[in-house]
């Protein structure tokens, strides 16, 4: 019984130990703040901190915590500038919180397909959805939608990403997915840019009727 107990105790150890050697703090950035993110360089005057904790592989953790009482208000990590893991945040009602970060969805379709459909609407025998009173109306608004992510800009990352979506009968935006990426950080990006889209004024039609339509519109992200 107590060789099974030490046998077991031994296991988890192990098993403890090899997990903090697998994820290592490279470094680590600590500032102070007073109320209204007003940075000091005193410790004392100073209302919170921020510390950042960079690990190995890219992966960065983000912590808000109060210096009179070292509650933690946040807690996030991000890994090529992408949200990643379980978010932790506190609420007055609830304390803290952990919030699971969504994947971000891509399109389920073949390499093959992906080149055959990378067009800047989908080709197909109907009336084409419009977003306001001009059938260009909808590439402008994507254009003011679209944010180049930092992380991008200062990586040097550029690319054009597709992204497939539906407009319903109604007009609405359903059904949005990345149909080929160029890395997550403009995946994502170009995600949002579509998300952000308000209720098209005139839904698509299809053999005379009103009827759901599929659009692919490309994303370009151009460094200058």
């Amino acid at each position: 019984m107590k060789k099974g107990l030490i046998l077991s105790l031994f296991c988890f150890l192990s098993i403890f130990l090899k997990s903090q050697d697998s994820v290592k703090v490279l470094s680590t950035e600590v500032r102070y703040f007073k109320k209204y993110f007003k940075e000091t360089k005193s410790k004392k005057k100073a209302q919170f901190s921020i510390i950042k904790y960079y690990f190995e592989g890219g992966l960065q953790k983000e912590e808000k915590v109060l210096l009179d009482s070292r509650k933690v208000i946040y807690s996030r990590n991000h890994k090529d500038g992408i949200a990643t893991g379980v978010w932790k945040e506190y609420s007055k009602e609830f304390g803290l919180l952990e919030i699971k970060t969504t994947p971000l969805p891509y399109c389920a379709i073949s390499d093959e397909e992906k080149e055959k459909n990378t067009n800047d609407s989908a080709k197909v025998s109907c009336i084409l959805p419009v977003y306001n009173d001009d059938i260009f109306g909808l590439d402008q608004v994507v254009a003011i939608n679209t944010k180049y992510p930092e992380y991008a800009k200062n990586n040097n990352i550029s690319g054009e990403v597709f992204i497939e979506f539906e407009v319903d009968s109604l007009g609405f935006v359903n059904d949005i997915c990345v149909l080929k990426g160029v890395h997550p950080s403009l995946d994502i990006a170009a995600y949002r840019a579509i998300q952000l889209l308000h209720q098209f004024k005139y839904p698509g039609i299809r053999d005379g009727k009103i009827d759901n339509i599929t659009l692919r519109t490309p994303i370009r992200f151009v460094l200058h």
